[in-house]
């Protein structure tokens, strides 16, 4: 099936086609991917990461208060929006990868002190992005399942139980 080219206009102004725009905080793209999405979150969590540097590098800040201020500030930031992801497993690689870089920098270590992955978190006392990412898709299909027959229906494009 061909798609018509359809001219959109504002009274005499052409609206121009565009692949992405910006919509309640979230990258829409015409091709149904989230890589601009996901590229966008991870940079929204960063500016989150450098507002909250103050609290998260200050040696007198406990380290539990400094990890359930990343769980409150910073990881909601990077995941608003997730459950309704078409998930690809180079996403979650990336999320992953930037949590790391974030906790990492949090205690103090680097890659070199050849620290592993599950001790920074269990240091933090945080869970996996990966394992954040399934819950939130998972409460909001528990949300779908429960709603009343007649309610509007709000579509997740790609929610689906093999991503």
């Amino acid at each position: 099936m061909h798609e018509e080219e359809v001219e959109v206009r504002i009274g005499t102004q052409v609206i121009p086609k565009i692949d992405s725009f910006k919509y309640l905080w979230s990258i829409i793209q015409d091709n149904v991917e989230i890589d601009e999405d996901v590229t966008h979150r991870i940079g929204a969590g960063w500016m989150r990461w450098r507002l909250a540097s103050g609290v998260l590098f200050d040696k007198n800040v406990l380290p539990g208060l400094k990890s359930k201020f990343y769980r409150v500030v910073v990881r909601p930031t990077m995941l608003y929006a997730a459950e309704c992801w078409p998930v690809k497993k180079s996403h979650v690689q990336k999320m992953k990868v930037v949590e790391m870089r974030m906790l990492r920098w949090m205690c103090r270590h680097t890659r070199k002190d050849k620290i592993m992955n599950e001790v920074i978190m269990d240091k933090v006392g945080v869970e996996s992005v990966e394992d954040k990412l399934r819950e939130s898709r998972l409460r909001w299909f528990g949300h779908v399942k429960r709603r009343d027959i007649d309610a509007p229906v709000r579509r997740c494009e790609g929610l689906s139980t093999t991503g």
